[in-house]
């Protein structure tokens, strides 16, 4: 099979994305997010956005439950002792909604500037903060990504493994300037509001 730069550019993508998740550069696992890198690339040629659902299906190979939103709350260990802490997971389906709308309103009526990269990564960073799976969220989300930079047929961000640390300090940052995202679902769901 011959490829172009572009498929040569997205084995690349999926290659870094697998190694950051301390996942082997080839085999199952690559092939599996390869299939999702390269449907991203045909949504955006049908100028379309694929569901994280969708993307998590295929990560899973269809296993039972791989799309299905997480059950448990979950953390990530930051080092030096520190865990980050996700949203509640009975928070994850209305902030998913929430997250959801506001891209397709991007999307479609433009509300935002995806011809940005700085629009573009918000919308994935915003997606990994609600880190709403048990797994696969980075993979998603950097699946995502792509399909928002192909979409608008901007530069594909290129996250490398040599440089992870510092795609996950950025990624702290905007959770850091962004937390009233999540607070907001959090505080109508404690309130009933």
């Amino acid at each position: 099979m011959k490829y172009d730069s572009l498929n040569h550019k997205l084995i690349d993508l999926t290659e870094q994305s697998n190694l950051i998740e301390r996942e082997p550069a080839r085999g199952e696992s690559f092939d599996r997010h390869l299939r999702g890198t390269l449907l991203v690339r045909t949504a955006a040629k049908e100028r379309t956005i694929l569901h994280p659902r969708v993307l998590a299906q295929i990560l899973w190979d269809g296993h039972a439950n791989g799309e299905d939103y997480r059950t448990v709350n979950v953390g990530v260990d930051q080092g030096d002792g520190q865990e980050h802490v996700f949203p509640s997971h009975q928070a994850v389906p209305d902030m998913m909604a929430n997250w959801w709308f506001s891209l397709k309103d991007a999307h479609i009526f433009g509300r935002r500037n995806l011809n940005d990269p700085a629009e573009r990564f918000h919308f994935h960073a915003w997606f990994e903060a609600i880190h709403p799976f048990i797994d696969g969220n980075g993979r998603v989300g950097r699946m995502l990504l792509w399909n928002l930079d192909m979409l608008v047929e901007g530069q594909l961000h290129h996250i490398d493994y040599e440089f992870r640390n510092e795609y996950y300090d950025a990624l702290e940052a905007w959770r850091k300037a962004h937390s009233a995202l999540t607070f907001e679902v959090k505080h109508a769901r404690a309130t009933g509001v």
